[in-house]
């Protein structure tokens, strides 16, 4: 509820203020607004000099009384009631006709006379204007009006009634409706402005109290602008610091003051400061490339430390999950359905099964499959890549390690990808990459089915399902001597080839249907587009597949991706229409025959609109033109 008060030194002082003020309401009601409370406050300025406290979101108010409640209160919120020509022209045009006055004074604050002497030719009186500031001003203007032979006093309220008592002719300049409504309008606004205010003040200040960080705002003299409790309770300071407060006069250690009070930045510094170590970052705030102060941040080392462990326990606890079942792998094609045959079969055991096939072809997806069609599917899928470590990363990482077992451990150790697969699936990829050294101490685990962490003599028997996948020619490897034989034989226990997609281009158009239903579901591939893309060779398999298939969705300009899309957007080798039969190494139909169908298609889409035609083809009107007549279209 947005409150507003009307403060006014008599009531009725606008005519039928409430009454607009709910037709105001009625015409702008809406639900994303709150609703507003208008309260008329009869006073007068001495009241408002004395009164404390103002329970409003935003006042309304003229002249004088605007002035003292502005003085009184500079905080609040205030509409200045303005004195529109409207209002004046109206006041004078009675003035002129009650009085018959020839000479005009206007007697009110100095911005509610601005302009008021041009009226003088309209209304046929000489009128002069008189500024007032206070009540002692406003009786010497008073004074000055009758000196100089006014014969009537335009002003407000209160001013009126000091000329009346004179005896000298009078009239109280209204505010009419319009004018009361446009205030209305003005006061939602700066209410909606103050209140979105307030919201970002107390957000940012929730932000602050319930940072896990040490928050110090200063200015450029070094004086506190904002400070936190999370500064204050590792400092020590309890409630001992007020704003404008310089930093220097607080009892901060030594070594923290002085990054505070030099004028460099700093970034995750470590500053021993006694009985704690302190984590620093500091940065000036700039304005039009002027420092105006900084913000000093710091936590705790152990806090940061501790939060470590935890995220890494929770690393560590979660997230080893087969997302992906054989449901999802997408294809009819006879070898990938004799593969997905295979790979059930093999599902049912809790042999070692060896991956084989190139990148791109989906080898992490069977694993996850055969892990979640297998008695184990309940507990852990743990997915190393073992190219992607360093040999001494990989180890540990493997293998796991006790507290002190090289520089840089986790302080309690950590248990390694074979104990976290324990009665689960151990999935490792690019296996051919792992280093000879590796090979031996995996071979031991795998004979004995038991671990031993870096730096530890305990053995921890561990139930895992190896399962490994590489891209390389392992006995090719085995004859390099870049592989141990023992190793190979140890994994080659069940192996199962994934077909490549040449291997298998029928599956390519319900890949493309698949990938663009999932990605982008409002776009969709023609038949011709579809039957380009089976005549690619695919070398980086499905992976590369997907990704052309984004590229045509990216660049797509409409809703439909054509076969000249897909001939554009071929990076090395392109596909000429022309020779595709060449390019393919098969029979295929005549190049002029599947242009016609093509056309056909781009038309009957189209509705037999040419143009539009012409632009799903990806070809001008006029080229449309003359290969419809050249087929007889």
């Amino acid at each position: 509820m947005v409150r507003l008060a009307l403060v006014i030194p008599c009531k009725d002082y606008i005519p039928n203020a409430l009454e607009t003020f709910r037709q105001y309401m009625e015409l702008s009601r809406s639900d994303r607004e709150e609703p507003m409370l208008l309260q008329e406050v009869v006073t007068e300025i001495d009241q408002v000099k004395r009164q404390e406290h103002w329970d409003y979101d935003v006042i309304i108010a003229r002249g004088l009384m605007a002035e003292a409640i502005k003085q009184k209160h500079p905080g609040i919120s205030i509409i200045e009631i303005p004195m529109v020509g409207t209002d004046l022209l109206h006041a004078l045009m009675e003035c002129r006709q009650r009085y018959g006055s020839r000479k005009i004074a206007i007697i009110a604050a100095g911005n509610m006379t601005s302009g008021a002497e041009s009226f003088s030719k309209i209304v046929g009186a000489c009128i002069r204007t008189f500024n007032i500031t206070d009540s002692q001003s406003r009786n010497k203007m008073i004074e000055r009006a009758i000196e100089s032979g006014c014969d009537a006093i335009l002003g407000g309220f209160t001013t009126c009634g000091i000329v009346k008592k004179l005896g000298v002719n009078s009239v109280c300049i209204t505010t009419g409706p319009d004018t009361f409504w446009q205030c209305l309008t003005e006061a939602r606004r700066l209410a909606q402005l103050s209140r979105r205010e307030q919201e970002k003040t107390q957000r940012i200040a929730a932000i602050l109290d319930y940072s896990q960080e040490g928050i110090i705002a200063l200015d450029s003299d070094k004086r506190i602008l904002m400070i936190n409790k999370q500064a204050e309770l590792i400092l020590g300071l309890g409630r001992r610091v007020l704003y404008g407060d310089r930093i220097s006069g607080l009892p901060v250690p030594r070594a923290l003051l002085s990054r505070m009070l030099d004028n460099r930045d700093y970034y995750n510094e470590v500053l021993d400061c006694g009985e704690m170590l302190l984590n620093v970052n500091k940065v000036a705030v700039l304005v039009k490339q002027r420092p105006t102060g900084c913000v000093i941040t710091f936590q705790r080392a152990n806090n940061i430390m501790e939060l470590e462990t935890k995220i890494r326990n929770k690393i560590y606890s979660k997230g080893h999950t087969a997302k992906r079942t054989f449901d999802d792998i997408v294809g009819g094609s006879a070898p990938i359905r004799k593969a997905i045959d295979i790979a059930r079969h093999y599902a049912e055991t809790n042999s070692t099964i060896l991956l084989l096939g190139r990148s791109g072809t989906g080898k992490e997806i069977f694993a996850q499959s055969i892990h979640n069609e297998s008695a184990r599917s309940k507990g852990a899928f743990v997915a190393v890549n073992c190219a992607a470590l360093p040999e001494q990363l990989l180890e540990s990482e493997l293998f796991g390690y006790v507290d002190g077992a090289f520089t840089g451990a986790a302080k309690d150790g950590k248990a390694g990808f074979f104990e976290l697969a324990h009665e689960g699936t151990l999935f490792l990829d690019e296996i051919g990459e792992m280093p000879l050294a590796l090979q031996a101490k995996l071979l031991r685990v795998i004979q004995e089915r038991e671990v031993v962490r870096l730096g530890d003599s305990q053995v921890r028997a561990v139930n895992v399902r190896l399962i490994c996948a590489t891209n390389r020619d392992l006995e090719e490897q085995v004859r390099e001597g870049t592989f141990r034989e023992d190793l190979y034989y140890r994994l080659h226990v069940l192996s199962l080839t994934i077909p490549e997609l040449s291997r298998r281009k029928e599956d390519i158009p319900l890949l493309v249907d698949f990938y663009l239903h999932k990605e982008y579901p409002r776009i969709a591939m023609d038949a011709g587009a579809k039957e380009l893309m089976t005549r690619f060779d695919w070398p980086g398999n499905v992976r590369q597949l997907f990704n052309l298939c984004e590229r045509l969705a990216v660049l797509c300009e409409k809703d439909r991706i054509t076969a000249a899309d897909v001939q554009n957007a071929m990076d090395p080798p392109r596909i000429p229409l022309s020779t595709a039969a060449e390019t393919a190494g098969a029979p295929l139909p005549d190049a002029g025959d599947e242009e016609r169908v093509r056309i056909l298609q781009a038309l009957e889409e189209a509705r037999f609109n040419r143009g539009k035609a012409a632009g799903l083809l990806g070809i001008d009107r006029s080229t449309l033109w003359r290969k419809m007549k050249t087929y007889g279209l």
